[in-house]
């Protein structure tokens, strides 16, 4: 009797020992269907909303809990959130499956907290389901158009696709397909975006601190992720009034799963009939885009997928009348080919090689001159990345990557009767290296750290014949860089639904975009650094506030930022566009600085959800060689930028949505006066970009029909009704002088002339599924 009264004792003791063992939980959280990595998922004790983590880029989190058995609450926005019970420490891979039945959500802890518990700032994932139900351009639905309605992040014009973040130019954004670099993301002259809304998987904007993987932009990165296979076979897609898309999905036996999607536009194919009869007969414009991805399991550890996209656009332009012929065709040829691989518990490995290769290429012929004007950009890849789970409950990432680029110049060819002109610019080559590590950890209960470094160097090599020391060899250097760019967040979690963030940076950049627009266009053309063009550099220093409800349902956020830029570049004021000479003489390097305040409220919850922004930013640049030093405002500084999204339910089968946008006017340089100089008119400019736009506001709609949204049919499609710019606001899309000359009695006026774009578009497009 009493060996058994001891006995029990003892299995007493064990057990009440074992719930206050102290121990870390750890392992990924992915797509119940498809294995996908969630990003940024939430994962916390229901007890305690302190005590919780937020998944990495890789899907994998960590967290320290201090006693067992404990109840987990594992969330994702756009994803059913569940409990799970954890009795002892260890490995434990999670689940979730899409879509949100609202009475499975448990009201105990923060379903949306990834932004209020991680240590990162200004890093913010789009839901793609968010972006489909958006209003837009012409019924296209766009992801970059979305980055847009967030804070710190403006659009480059009306209807444009490229954007600004925190006072950075466009080629500051690094845009990252499936891992591949993509160098020109627009279609349509920048009206629309390269990603196709089908293809979308995870989207995330770093506006920040970048993770130094990431690294090599002074801006931003996005990262767009395509999803993977479907289980089972399924085909969706949509027919709009500008352009017609499609996927498939599905599985290639038990192990390997494909998915391939196509689109193309037709507007002004289905106008040939009108114009055949004309001057202009033969005149066109569209766009077309593929992409594929094909997913293999090798083993149970190791995972490797290859994703493609391959888009062009093509302009050809006809005037009879004129003789008048030219052609415009451009676009991105990229590839990718991934291998993760689950070392252990606690390590895994990806290795990425990538190839991007963007042509431009436009041709034209008048009355016996015919020429060829070429451009690019290509870059071979390759990265290797180690994640480790330590046992303390941080995060390490260790890596390197390679790239080799090649740059061509604008190099013109042209003839004219029969005598031939051929400028002699060569082709330039670069190479970029980089070792990288990052390590995120709590410190506390209320602290947490992430801290990265990128040590990185750029040579500018051959071939080329260089200046007064003969023919450089393949990948013999010419002139070398190196430099380190660390980065520093820190979190601490006010109380279990708010948190003050802190984070500072180091940036460079190698490569930049020579443009002399407001966006990305197709003429736009990368440079390396070289010997007379030094890499861009910028610091960053930010501080903000992060909350929400005790639900959930609401959360917020303020973000203060100040940037350093250096060694950024203008054309000079004597700049006179020669294809004959090397672009880079033309260029002149001074200095900037960038600072604002982003403010963000958003409704998670509800039959009514959405968001508000408002930006408030200037961005200003100096060169000594421009107006004497004169700090100017840049294109791209409009003070206000404010932004508001709803999306209703109305019922099971209609939902509604709209943005409203105002900003302020872009920036330009006036015509002060003009005046005859020897019978030659002569136009005096104003200081540089001293006069603004009008502001710009606008109002779009759009509302979603589904016929039989409950039906367990494999067929089921929907409507989208949208209008574009609801109010018909005459928004100016660009300036310019009107001259009025009388060479006879010398007197010459000038008067500004705003021109519109887009007065009031109205939109339907069909999207149906097969699954």
């Amino acid at each position: 009797m009493l060996k058994t009264f001891s006995l029990i004792v003892l299995i007493c003791l064990s057990l009440c020992a074992s719930a206050q063992e102290t121990g870390r939980v750890y392992g990924s959280v992915t797509d119940l269907s498809s294995s996908e990595p969630l990003v940024g998922a939430s994962i916390s004790l229901l007890d305690s909303a302190l005590t919780g983590a937020s998944t990495d880029l890789d899907g994998y989190y960590t967290l320290e809990i201090s006693r067992f058995p404990a109840s987990l609450l594992v969330s994702y926005i756009g994803y059913q959130s569940d409990t799970v019970s954890v009795m002892v420490p260890g490995r434990m891979d999670l689940a979730l499956s899409a879509g949100i039945r609202i009475s499975d959500i448990v009201i105990d802890a923060a379903t949306f907290g990834g932004r209020v518990e991680d240590a990162r700032m200004g890093a913010i994932t789009l839901d793609p389901k968010d972006i489909r139900l958006m209003p837009a351009l012409f019924g296209e639905v766009d992801v970059l158009k979305s980055l847009q309605l967030l804070p710190g992040v403006q659009s480059a014009g009306e209807g444009s696709s490229g954007y600004y973040v925190r006072g950075g130019a466009p080629d500051q954004n690094l845009v990252l397909l499936d891992g591949a670099t993509v160098y020109n993301p627009g279609h349509l002259l920048g009206f629309f975006s390269v990603f196709n809304p089908d293809i979308l998987g995870n989207v995330t904007l770093y506006k920040g601190s970048v993770p130094a993987h990431y690294g090599g932009r002074l801006s931003s990165t996005l990262l767009v992720e395509t999803s993977s296979s479907e289980n089972d076979w399924e085909v969706n897609g949509g027919i709009g009034l500008v352009s017609s898309r499609v996927q498939v999905s599905g599985p290639l036996g038990r192990k390997t799963g494909v998915t391939l999607s196509g689109r193309r536009t037709y507007l002004l194919d289905l106008a040939q009939p009108l114009i055949k009869n004309t001057d202009f007969a033969g005149t066109n414009y569209f766009f077309h885009d593929y992409s594929l991805r094909i997913d293999h399991e090798l083993t149970e550890r190791d995972h490797l997928y290859f994703s493609s996209y391959l888009g062009r656009d093509r302009f050809s332009f006809n005037n009879v009348d004129n003789g008048i012929q030219f052609d415009l065709p451009y676009g991105n040829t990229i590839g990718s080919i991934h291998w993760d691989r689950q070392i252990s518990d606690r390590w895994k490995s990806s290795l990425l090689v990538s190839y991007s290769d963007y042509r431009f290429e436009v041709s034209g012929a008048q009355e016996g001159f015919e020429f060829l004007l070429e451009s690019g950009v290509r870059d071979l890849s390759a990265a290797y990345r180690l994640l480790h789970l330590s046992p303390g409950g941080g995060t390490l990432g260790i890596g390197a990557e390679y790239h080799h680029f090649r740059l061509q110049p604008n190099i013109l060819s042209a003839e004219i009767e029969g005598e031939a002109f051929t400028p002699k610019l060569a082709t330039k080559y670069g190479q970029q290296m980089a070792i990288t590590s990052q390590y995120d950890r709590d410190l506390t209960e209320r602290w947490r750290m992430g801290a990265g470094l990128r040590l990185q160097s750029y040579q500018n090599v051959g071939p080329v014949e260089a200046d007064g020391s003969g023919l450089r060899r393949p990948l013999e250097v010419i002139k070398s860089y190196y430099y380190a760019d660390p980065t520093l967040s820190l979190r601490y979690q006010v109380d279990e639904h708010t948190s003050l963030k802190a984070e500072t940076s180091i940036t460079h950049q190698s490569l930049h975009l020579v443009s002399q627009s407001t966006s990305t266009i197709p003429s736009d053309l990368w440079v390396g650094s070289s010997e007379r063009i030094r890499p861009q550099r910028a610091e960053q220093i930010s501080v903000g506030y992060f909350g929400e409800s005790q639900t959930a349902a609401y959360e917020w956020s303020v973000e203060l930022y100040y940037k350093r830029l250096h060694h950024q570049l203008d054309y000079r004021d004597d700049f006179v566009d020669n294809f004959a000479e090397d672009i880079e003489n033309q260029f002149v390097a001074g200095q900037g600085r960038a600072h604002g305040a982003e403010f963000y409220f958003r409704k998670n919850k509800g039959q009514f959800t959405g968001w508000l922004s408002y930006t408030y930013s200037r961005a200003l640049r100096s060169f000594d060689e421009i107006e004497d030093g004169r700090e100017f405002p840049t294109v791209y500084d409009r003070p206000h930028d404010l932004s508001i999204v709803g999306i209703y339910e109305l019922s099971d089968r209609w939902s509604v949505s709209g943005t409203f946008i105002y900003t302020s006017g872009r920036r330009y340089t006036p015509i002060q006066s003009v005046y005859f100089i020897e019978q030659n008119l002569v136009s005096r400019y104003g200081p540089r970009n001293s006069a603004r736009l009008p502001d710009y506001h606008r109002l779009d709609i759009a509302a979603t029909y589904t016929r039989h949204p409950s039906s367990t049919k494999r067929w089921q499609s929907s409507w989208t009704f949208g209008v574009y710019n609801v109010y018909v606001r005459k928004n100016t899309f660009f300036t310019f002088t009107d001259l009025d000359v009388d060479a006879d009695s010398g007197i010459a006026s000038a008067s500004a002339q705003n021109f519109a774009l887009f007065p009031f578009v109205p939109s339907v497009t069909w999207n149906f599924t097969w699954n």
